[in-house]
């Protein structure tokens, strides 16, 4: 396993804030190279500053170490998902 990367995280606000207590956030990550494919990868956030609840900084790493590490690389940007609702925009710093 990697160690985790900065990136930024931009909340989908649906009407309540969606900063994690305590601030550690995990759950399913849909990139553009899973475009029709059954394979799904989860991602753990870990954030030093919650005081903003719309965009923040934060870590990230994969859950499994299988996982393609390859795709926390600058630049990259992927979504959070719970089920079919996008929860977060995240971009690897």
């Amino acid at each position: 396993m990697k160690l985790p990367v900065p990136v930024r995280v931009r909340w989908v606000n649906k009407g309540k804030a969606r900063v994690p207590q305590p601030p550690t956030y995990s759950t399913m990550a849909r990139f553009t190279e899973d475009a029709g494919a059954d394979e799904a990868w989860s991602i753990v956030l870990e954030f030093s500053d919650v005081s903003s609840d719309k965009e923040i900084q934060a870590s990230a790493h994969f859950l499994s170490e299988d996982a393609p590490c390859d795709r926390l690389k600058s630049g990259v940007t992927f979504e959070m998902v719970e089920g079919f609702e996008v929860t977060a925009y995240v971009r690897v710093l």
